[in-house]
């Protein structure tokens, strides 16, 4: 079911409370009507949203429409990433009643119509990748892969539910799918901003008709290291994607008898797995069965039990937009090629990390390639690899295997690395080996 759909069935029943106030399914609906009347001519929208009645107002021009929606986070600069887009239309915002926050914007495009007007010949909505593993791309998924990720999401997570907190960005897919999930299953929908602080997150939840938080880790940590366990203790499911749970938070929400789901999916795939903390003796990295319509596949090498992970799903996107230009395609032999190491065991899927080329270090991006290249100009370092590891307050911070020349010490590279990496690039450790696994493409074979 599409959102519009979804909006016109709730009629003036209030689905979504922001900023102090409800949101009919109505007035939802006619907030995007509004917007896609006044685009003059074919065109791709550029939404810089914050708030999820943008979002969704957003969502419902593109399906009216017939057009691409472009979802961006308002808080970052995306001109590097080759995004233009001409600023204030339309200037009212969808009308004075209408979500107010987004900064609504047509596509640049030198060509008198753009093949984001409608790349797959049906409306569609672009994402952002998180960039955790590459530069950051415009993932393009129609409305039909959504309305297939969304309902499986609902039937694992809010059935029988009346209300959710849901603190994740609605600009991310992650949030997104959730908002949809929720709103189509009936429940009323409680948004906050991913900052929201703790007061504003306990206030949130402390409703007799909430019985569900969708959130990010930082939450979980937020609440956690505070001692505040007691915020969640009266809902019925935690829910918790866009990174991999540290062993502490786990440990604590368990500690708690807090019932903790962690989520793994992506931009690409949608949602593929969710698992419940507490159904394995072993919760770190866990996220479940894959949800049905989703096959996993996992690639071993000889002598280990982890590998690769390739992914068949209905609700994989279509496509990547770069340079303006509509890529289709993304799988390889009927498979998407993920960046994440796993292993499977009768009761699911456990997460082991990543092929991960950038870190995110207290919320910065680091670069894994900068720093070996920087491992790499120090004399006596024959070879290196960058990689991440677990940091309880920091997320996960750069560590190193180098292979060292005969007379260099380990100790004269943590002086070089202090003297040119900035302070969060520096590895927490160097571990001298004999040599680092590679592939006979010269790659290095992380699952080994």
């Amino acid at each position: 079911m599409t959102l519009s759909r979804i909006l016109s069935a709730a009629g003036d029943s209030p689905v979504l409370f922001e900023d102090g106030r409800w949101w009919s399914g109505s007035e939802l609906l006619t907030a995007g009507l509004t917007l896609a009347g006044r685009l003059a001519g074919p065109t791709a929208i550029v939404a810089r949203c914050s708030k999820a009645a943008s979002v969704v107002a957003a969502a419902v021009c593109a399906e009216a429409a017939t057009v691409n929606v472009t979802y961006l986070d308002p808080s970052l600069d995306h001109a590097s990433l080759g995004i233009r887009a001409a600023s204030g239309y339309p200037r009212d915002r969808c009308g004075s009643d209408g979500p107010a926050d987004a900064g609504w914007l047509l596509e640049e495009r030198a060509t008198a119509v753009s093949p984001l007007v409608a790349p797959l010949g049906e409306p569609s909505y672009s994402f952002m990748s998180s960039g955790s593993t590459a530069t950051p791309n415009r993932i393009v998924r129609s409305v039909r892969a959504t309305s297939v990720d969304s309902p499986r999401i609902a039937d694992a997570v809010y059935q029988g539910h009346d209300g959710v907190v849901l603190a994740a960005p609605c600009f991310h897919l992650y949030g997104f799918s959730h908002l949809v999930a929720a709103l189509g299953r009936g429940l009323r929908v409680w948004a906050v901003t991913p900052s929201a602080s703790l007061s504003v997150i306990a206030a949130a939840v402390d409703r007799p008709e909430v019985q569900v938080f969708t959130g990010l880790p930082f939450h979980l940590d937020l609440v956690l290291r505070s001692s505040s366990t007691g915020v969640f203790s009266g809902l019925s499911a935690l829910l918790s994607s866009a990174g991999r749970l540290s062993r502490s938070v786990i440990d604590q929400a368990l500690a708690a008898a807090l019932p903790l789901y962690n989520i793994y999916g992506s931009t690409e795939t949608g949602t593929l797995a969710i698992g419940d903390a507490r159904s394995v003796p072993d919760p770190f990295g866990y996220v479940g069965q894959p949800l049905p319509g989703v096959e996993i596949r996992l690639t071993r090498s000889a002598d280990s039990d982890e590998g690769p992970l390739h992914i068949r799903t209905d609700g994989l996107a279509e496509g990547i937009i770069r340079d303006g230009d509509y890529l289709p395609g993304l799988t390889v032999d009927g498979w998407f090629p993920t960046t994440d190491i796993g292993r499977m065991g009768p009761k699911g899927l456990w997460l082991v990390g990543r092929q991960a080329e950038f870190l995110k270090v207290a919320g910065a991006r680091v670069s894994c390639a900068r720093i070996r290249e920087v491992l790499l100009r120090c004399p006596g370092v024959h070879d290196a690899e960058v990689f991440g590891v677990e940091d309880k307050v920091r997320g996960e911070v750069p560590a190193c295997r180098v292979v060292l020349e005969p007379g260099t010490s380990v100790g004269h590279l943590h002086g070089w690395c202090a003297a040119e990496l900035n302070p969060i690039e520096v590895p927490r450790s160097i571990e001298p080996v004999d040599h680092i696994p590679r592939s006979a493409t010269g790659k290095i074979m992380r699952w080994l």
